[in-house]
């Protein structure tokens, strides 16, 4: 307890929010505070706090052992804390759950895994490291960034997780690699709660602390521009389809979305819905690109991001209908297709897009049209009168209720099929 009062003591909660909440006077959103009591289902919403009040906010904040604390990461221009109402990026958390089987995580275990991060030479050191009594978490703060650029934000995201997960790979107990791992589904969701650093945590039974390791932010232009070179270098470039660079926008960003549906869905991923993803991306790239090779290095990429990816020889025989056919596939059909429920949509920002609803819409305005029509012929209503109600031509009443098989009466009120 000495030692988490000296951390306490040498970090404070004002500095934490000095640090990884930078005040922007033309962009003031809210941080959102949620608590947990034991016995309660999950974190229950206390305050939200505009971000050049946050400072003395969390100095004033009562810290005890009584429940937990969280607070988002991230910053929200209304009440709701989702994704629809994100506003500010301010910073990229990675959440380390070590699944041990006991109450607080021994202190070697968590000296281990912070000096693995901090040892690896390809990962930049986290600003500020979270001693959570369960775990870790690793703070990183970026250059405040507008919630329009969540897809670099989420690009960064994975590869941080990707780099976190190498690191824990090479600490010294193999009990603690084979227990660690990053919780991918928390910690991409930019709306997403994180255990308020310095606060108690009532299932372990301890306090937290944490350390600022450094002051300086990441830039989401400069990660991803650096990815970019990393990925394309010595690659294929595709040729450039009809419709041009536009086109290939849309298909990154739809496979950009399947990405982050692997990392939120992560432990529950099955493999049939593994295939059924890899499946989608193949036809996303056959509508633009020609060439089956080039489209089997965004599906070796994608599958690379599976805890257990199909081998190259399953990989492509599962495609190999895909490759002859070159199905056209909408936005609808992979939210169909995959289950991707309306969170999850909101999430990985798919949706069905604007032709595909109003086409939906039109199915459905002609479905209730073809019901309308084949109820008021079983009423043995004329076609006329038929017509009228339901504001379309004789003819399509004739052709609806004879595929209908329906019997009524014609115009002059004469029976007919």
């Amino acid at each position: 307890m000495e030692a988490i009062q000296i951390q306490l003591n040498h970090n404070t909660p004002r500095d934490f929010a000095e640090l990884h909440y930078e005040y922007d006077p033309d962009h003031i959103g809210a941080v959102h505070i949620w608590k947990r009591a034991p016995g309660d289902a999950g974190p229950r919403y206390m305050e939200k706090v505009r971000v050049d009040d946050l400072e003395d906010r969390l100095e004033s904040l009562e810290y005890d052992e009584s429940r937990d604390l969280y607070i988002t990461a991230n910053s929200f221009v209304r009440y709701r804390r989702d994704m629809d109402d994100l506003y500010t990026l301010y910073n990229i958390v990675i959440d380390v759950d070590v699944h041990d089987g006991f109450g607080s995580l021994p202190d070697c275990w968590a000296g281990q895994l912070e000096r693995a991060v901090r040892d690896r030479v390809t990962l930049p050191d986290p600003n500020t490291v979270v001693h959570t009594g369960r775990g870790l978490q690793l703070w990183w703060a970026i250059e405040p960034a507008s919630y329009k650029v969540v897809p670099m934000y989420r690009k960064a995201v994975r590869w941080l997780t990707g780099e976190v997960r190498a690191a824990i790979g090479t600490v010294a107990s193999p009990g603690l690699r084979e227990k660690a791992d990053v919780d991918s589904a928390a910690s991409i969701n930019a709306a997403g709660l994180f255990r308020l650093p310095g606060s108690f945590n009532t299932k372990s039974g301890t306090w937290g602390y944490f350390e600022i390791l450094h002051y300086r932010r990441l830039k989401l232009g400069d990660i991803c521009g650096e990815l970019s070179v990393r990925n394309t270098a010595g690659s294929r470039n595709p040729k450039i389809p009809k419709g041009g660079l536009p086109v290939i926008a849309a298909a990154a960003s739809r496979e950009e979305s399947l990405m982050t549906l692997i990392s939120v869905r992560d432990a529950e991923l099955n493999s049939e819905t593994r295939d059924l993803i890899l499946f989608c991306d193949y036809c996303v790239w056959s509508e633009i690109i020609h060439d089956h090779e080039d489209i089997m290095e965004h599906l070796r990429s994608l599958n690379r991001l599976f805890r257990e990816p199909l081998s190259e020889a399953e990989m492509a025989a599962y495609m190999s209908t895909a490759r002859r056919k070159r199905y056209r596939i909408t936005n609808a059909t992979i939210i169909d297709k995959l289950a991707i429920t309306a969170e999850e949509q909101r999430i990985i920002g798919l949706y069905p897009n604007r032709r595909e609803m109003e086409r939906e819409a039109r199915r459905d305005a002609k479905r209730l049209r073809n019901e309308l029509i084949t109820g008021l012929g079983e009423k043995g209503l004329t076609h006329a009168e038929i017509a009228m109600q339901a504001g379309c031509s004789v003819r399509t009443v004739e052709r609806i209720l004879a595929s209908g098989a329906v019997r009524t009466r014609d115009i002059r009120g004469a029976a007919c099929g």
